[in-house]
């Protein structure tokens, strides 16, 4: 017990651990990892003076520490850390204030848990700043439970309050409860009520500079009435109307608008103005302007310059957009190793913490030696179950861990295949062009155009229903299709017992399997060929046959140069890995046999059967 006296005399002073709680609220958000240090070293000097009113704060602090790096769960196991602490004695607004702050994280996973809080919050304090905070807590509660009149109710109270003079025209305030009661009456239909909520948010927002948090509330309230317009007419004018009056220092939700308007624009067939509209976002990108708000100009981009023919502009743009989707996976897995650091620091908090006080327990209990034994085996106890309990935390971290790695690894695939598959149909592009009359290409582009849109929107996701990847894969066919016409036809088929709205599949999983059977089997046979893609039944599992009557895997593989020999081996391998990261984390399993389709003709094709062992079918 030297070494906790030596502790105890370093931390003697109350100014001292004032100071060092101080140090480290300064580093949250800048350095969490130093600021947990700073409070593990507090808390044990706390514990060993009993200076309970240090142990609350620095177990709020450590809860601020976690909702900071959105360990959401485990901050508020760390407000009821320093709840635990409290009492009679305890000045009321410390408590108000770690339940307030416990019901803003309950919000997000437990609407229950959270009202509990928002109700301690308000009890027993007068109707000060905190009050109507944690009233407000409670209205987005019952919003959450759709109990929307009750919660209207009490926004139309709040309202009225930071109207007053009381609140000195609370405008911030203001543009949280008038953008909820806008979304609120957007989902009752009261279209009117929701546009003057809004209009009356707005004119607050100019009024005064406010938080991140009430611009994205009133961004949440425009998005919501916007998906709202009867058409796509209806929302250009909502979108034009709102970014003339919309404007702020930081022009990140300003960009998004013009995005969104761009994309209206060409969704109602209005390329002119969907390409200025794009390009005036592109030119407001600065360096202040997150990677997220860039990643969206960058694809809307991409898509504009697509349906306008350009082609080459198209893929330099969309390359963008592929850099900063890099940039987002490279970010979460920094912000991953951050929160897995956070983690083990904490738990190292958790460990010294329990060995000190157990320590402790024995150190007390030597001046009894009849009770020494029962106090050896209470500490052996505590340290096993200790032991087991962190064993077991360390295995579902690593087990988190691991998911998330795959996720990403998973993103990165795909992001490889889609230029890939864009460079090689813009060729088909080009040349088709340059062979074929105004109106067939004319008709070619607008099918690519559509193929692409499609292509981007099922980028970021994992699994599609089957029947957008089966709507991909006819596009892709008519297109090849269109382009070889007298060197193949095809036949593509779905069996009508499958119900492919639920059957979940990795996309783009089809096309470099077509892909491959149109480009080194039939594109080189002499005569015309046949391209067979079936999509069947067969005892209650889903199975796709893509057959053709080309060349032959071997006789396409010894006319092809080293080059064309590695980047096909590059595509199927990418293929083979998502599968198999897609088996992992979603328990859906692929079967994959391909042989040769007629071993006895001169031109012996290739067969390849894909078997789906799903649950959705």
């Amino acid at each position: 017990m030297d070494g906790q006296v030596d502790f105890a005399s370093m931390l003697s002073e109350q100014s001292g651990i004032e100071e060092e709680l101080h140090n480290a609220e300064d580093l949250i958000g800048t350095n969490n990892e130093e600021a947990t240090k700073i409070i593990s070293t507090v808390i044990e000097g706390a514990k060993n003076l009993d200076n309970i009113t240090a142990l609350i704060k620095a177990y709020t602090l450590l809860g601020d520490i976690n909702a900071n790096a959105n360990l959401n769960t485990l901050a508020i196991s760390r407000y009821n850390e320093a709840l635990s602490y409290t009492d009679n004695s305890t000045d009321r607004s410390v408590i108000v204030n770690i339940h307030y702050k416990s019901g803003s994280l309950n919000y997000l996973i437990n609407s229950e848990e959270a009202k509990a809080s928002f109700k301690s919050c308000m009890s027993g304090v007068d109707k000060s700043s905190m009050y109507f905070l944690c009233y407000e807590g409670l209205a987005n509660t019952l919003v959450e439970q759709d109990s929307l009149d009750k919660a209207m109710v009490i926004l139309d109270q709040l309202e009225k309050h930071y109207s007053s003079k009381e609140a000195k025209l609370d405008t911030s305030s203001l543009v949280r409860i008038q953008s909820r009661k806008a979304i609120i009456a957007n989902s009752q239909s009261r279209y009117d009520v929701a546009l003057l909520n809004y209009s009356n948010a707005q004119t607050n927002f100019r009024r005064n500079k406010v938080s991140a948090e009430d611009v994205k509330i009133i961004n949440d309230a425009k998005e919501v009435i916007s998906l709202s317009q009867v058409s796509v007419d209806d929302e250009v004018k909502f979108r034009k109307s709102n970014i003339s009056k919309f404007e702020k220092d930081d022009n990140s939700y300003q960009i998004e608008d013009q995005v969104r308007l761009a994309d209206a624009y060409f969704r109602q067939g209005d390329l002119a103005n969907a390409s200025s509209t794009i390009i005036e976002a592109k030119n407001a990108i600065t360096n202040s302007i997150n990677t997220t708000t860039i990643s969206k100009v960058y694809k809307g981009a991409s898509e504009i310059s697509a349906g306008r023919g350009d082609y080459e502009l198209a893929l330099n743009e969309y390359k963008k957009y592929e850099n900063t989707q890099q940039k987002l996976i490279n970010d979460q897995k920094i912000e991953l190793e951050n929160k897995i650091k956070l983690l083990e620091s904490q738990q190292k908090i958790d460990i010294e913490s329990n060995v000190y006080d157990s320590n402790r327990k024995l150190y007390k209990s030597e001046s009894q030696r009849g009770d020494f034994q029962r106090y050896l085996i209470y500490l052996l106890g505590l340290l096993l179950l200790l032991a087991l309990l962190s064993a077991l935390w360390i295995y579902r971290s690593l087990r988190s861990n691991r998911v998330a790695n795959k996720k990403l690894e998973l993103k990165s695939l795909r992001a490889q295949m889609n230029p890939h598959f864009i460079f090689n149909a813009l060729n088909s592009v080009n040349e088709y062009i340059a062979t074929q009359d105004e109106v067939k290409a004319n008709r070619y582009l607008t099918q690519f155009s559509k193929l692409m849109r499609k292509v981007l929107d099922v980028n970021l996701q994992d699994l599609i229903p089957l029947s957008e990847e089966l709507e991909l894969t006819d596009l892709y066919l008519k297109l090849e299709h269109s382009r070889f016409k007298d060197q193949f036809d095809y036949s593509f088929t779905v069996d009508p017992k499958i119900n492919n709205s639920d059957a979940s599949i990795s996309p783009m999983l089809l096309q470099p399997y077509i892909e491959n059977a149109i480009w080194h089997g039939l594109r080189y046979k002499s005569a015309k060929g046949f391209l067979r893609v079936h999509i069947g039944l067969e005892s209650e599992q889903i199975h796709i046959t893509i057959e053709d009557d080309g060349i032959g895997r071997k006789e396409s593989l010894a006319r092809k140069t080293v080059h064309q020999k590695q980047h096909k081996a590059t595509g199927m391998k990418n293929t083979a890995k998502r599968m198999s990261i897609i088996e992992d984390l979603y328990q859906t399993k692929y079967s994959i046999n391909i042989t040769e389709a007629f071993p006895n003709k001169d031109d012996k094709g290739t067969l390849v059967k894909i078997q789906l062992f799903s649950a959705d079918v």
